[in-house]
């Protein structure tokens, strides 16, 4: 039986909807599985060596990896204490159907034996995509789930 999740978790949901848990960082990830993001690493090496940053850092040259990541249509999710932050291309069906799909299994079943026990926990989504009126919306893990 899963366990309520505590403290942080973290996941990207691919373009075609595939949740994937994420152990350590975002970009942790990305650097350990750079064929499922179709990324080069010699790419991502250059992008690091051009910010004089740590490889697999978090700082800029992350940021732009993040962004350039999410503008193909990846989400990216983070747990934090009080809420959920969320990454998406932009609020069109598709993001709003992948987050809709996750915040059920999460509530539900969860991921690797874990759940969100809290329904009533926001989603704080932000939309990457330029030009965008309203960047930021907030909505509850349950209401997500009911789009499911």
């Amino acid at each position: 039986m899963p366990s309520p999740i505590r403290n942080t978790i973290a996941f990207w949901i691919a373009p075609n909807g595939e949740i994937h848990l994420v152990k350590d960082t975002h970009i942790q990830y990305v650097i350990d599985h750079p064929e499922l993001f179709q990324i080069s690493l010699e790419k991502l090496r250059r992008r690091y060596e051009t910010h004089s940053e740590e490889w697999g850092s978090e700082g800029q040259a992350r940021g732009e990896t993040i962004r350039e990541l999410v503008a193909e249509g990846w989400i990216r999710i983070r747990r934090y204490p009080e809420v959920y932050s969320v990454n998406i291309p932009d609020f069109d069906g598709r993001s709003r159907k992948h987050l809709a799909v996750f915040a059920a299994k999460l509530l539900k079943d969860g991921f690797d034996g874990r759940y969100e026990r809290d329904r009533h926990m926001e989603l704080r989504i932000r939309a990457l995509g330029t030009g965008k009126a309203e960047p930021v919306r907030l909505m509850e893990l349950q209401r997500m789930a009911q789009e499911a």
